[in-house]
Protein backbone atom coordinates (compact mmCIF):
# COMPACT_ATOMS: atom_id res chain seq x y z
CA UNK A 1 0.00 0.00 0.00
CA UNK A 2 1.31 3.52 -0.79
CA UNK A 3 2.33 5.46 2.03
CA UNK A 4 -0.49 8.58 3.12
CA UNK A 5 0.19 11.89 2.49
CA UNK A 6 -0.52 14.58 5.83
CA UNK A 7 -4.01 15.58 4.14
CA UNK A 8 -5.37 12.31 3.58
CA UNK A 9 -4.93 11.69 7.08
CA UNK A 10 -6.09 14.58 8.44
CA UNK A 11 -9.53 13.47 6.27
CA UNK A 12 -9.41 10.03 7.67
CA UNK A 13 -8.59 11.50 11.18
CA UNK A 14 -11.74 13.81 10.70
CA UNK A 15 -13.63 10.56 9.16
CA UNK A 16 -13.00 8.88 12.36
CA UNK A 17 -14.33 11.98 14.74
CA UNK A 18 -17.33 11.87 12.94
CA UNK A 19 -18.63 8.35 12.56
CA UNK A 20 -19.14 7.85 16.23
CA UNK A 21 -16.97 4.37 16.20
CA UNK A 22 -14.19 3.26 18.09
CA UNK A 23 -10.28 3.45 16.68
CA UNK A 24 -10.72 -0.11 16.60
CA UNK A 25 -13.30 -0.61 14.49
CA UNK A 26 -12.76 2.48 11.95
CA UNK A 27 -9.11 1.28 12.16
CA UNK A 28 -10.58 -2.52 10.83
CA UNK A 29 -12.76 -1.53 8.46
CA UNK A 30 -10.16 0.47 6.33
CA UNK A 31 -7.26 -2.19 7.33
CA UNK A 32 -5.50 0.75 9.19
CA UNK A 33 -3.32 -0.44 12.16
CA UNK A 34 -4.83 0.79 15.46
CA UNK A 35 -1.29 1.80 16.27
CA UNK A 36 -0.52 3.84 13.52
CA UNK A 37 -4.37 5.72 13.45
CA UNK A 38 -3.68 6.42 17.06
CA UNK A 39 -0.08 7.61 16.15
CA UNK A 40 -1.22 10.02 13.48
CA UNK A 41 -4.29 11.42 16.24
CA UNK A 42 -1.78 12.18 18.27
CA UNK A 43 0.96 13.85 16.25
CA UNK A 44 -1.90 15.93 14.35
CA UNK A 45 -3.26 17.10 17.44
CA UNK A 46 -0.33 17.87 18.97
CA UNK A 47 0.51 20.72 15.86
CA UNK A 48 -2.83 21.90 16.29
CA UNK A 49 -2.16 22.65 19.65
CA UNK A 50 1.51 24.26 18.73
CA UNK A 51 -0.54 26.47 16.58
CA UNK A 52 -3.08 27.95 18.83
CA UNK A 53 -1.10 28.24 22.13
CA UNK A 54 -1.24 31.86 23.10
CA UNK A 55 0.26 34.40 25.50
CA UNK A 56 -2.68 36.18 27.39
CA UNK A 57 -2.33 39.73 28.62
CA UNK A 58 -3.69 39.77 32.75
CA UNK A 59 -5.62 42.43 34.21
CA UNK A 60 -4.88 42.98 38.05
CA UNK A 61 -7.77 44.49 39.97
CA UNK A 62 -6.63 46.78 43.06
CA UNK A 63 -8.04 45.88 46.58
CA UNK A 64 -10.29 48.24 47.92
CA UNK A 65 -8.23 48.00 51.45
CA UNK A 66 -5.96 50.85 52.11
CA UNK A 67 -3.14 48.76 53.01
CA UNK A 68 -3.11 46.93 50.10
CA UNK A 69 -3.19 49.72 47.77
CA UNK A 70 -0.17 51.41 50.12
CA UNK A 71 2.00 48.30 49.70
CA UNK A 72 0.79 47.99 46.00
CA UNK A 73 2.08 51.91 45.81
CA UNK A 74 5.38 50.59 46.66
CA UNK A 75 5.64 47.78 44.48
CA UNK A 76 4.99 50.31 41.59
CA UNK A 77 7.24 49.03 38.44
CA UNK A 78 9.15 46.86 40.54
CA UNK A 79 6.93 43.40 39.43
CA UNK A 80 4.90 42.87 36.50
CA UNK A 81 2.92 38.76 35.46
CA UNK A 82 2.23 37.51 32.44
CA UNK A 83 -0.13 34.78 32.39
CA UNK A 84 0.74 31.91 29.47
CA UNK A 85 -1.64 29.24 28.46
CA UNK A 86 -0.18 26.11 26.86
CA UNK A 87 -3.17 23.64 25.08
CA UNK A 88 -3.66 20.77 26.21
CA UNK A 89 -0.36 18.54 24.59
CA UNK A 90 1.74 21.40 23.84
CA UNK A 91 5.41 20.26 23.11
CA UNK A 92 7.58 20.80 26.28
CA UNK A 93 9.92 22.21 24.25
CA UNK A 94 7.68 24.85 22.99
CA UNK A 95 6.78 25.84 26.85
CA UNK A 96 10.81 25.76 28.23
CA UNK A 97 11.33 28.19 24.76
CA UNK A 98 8.73 30.56 26.31
CA UNK A 99 9.73 30.20 30.02
CA UNK A 100 13.58 31.04 28.70
CA UNK A 101 12.39 33.82 26.67
CA UNK A 102 9.97 35.31 29.46
CA UNK A 103 12.83 34.70 32.35
CA UNK A 104 15.26 37.16 29.72
CA UNK A 105 12.67 39.98 30.02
Amino acid sequence: MARRTREIWRNLIGQYERSGKTIEQFAAERQIPTGTLKNWIYRLRKEQAEETAEILPVRVISSASPAARRHEEELVGAVEVMLVRFASGTAGELIAEVVSRLRRC
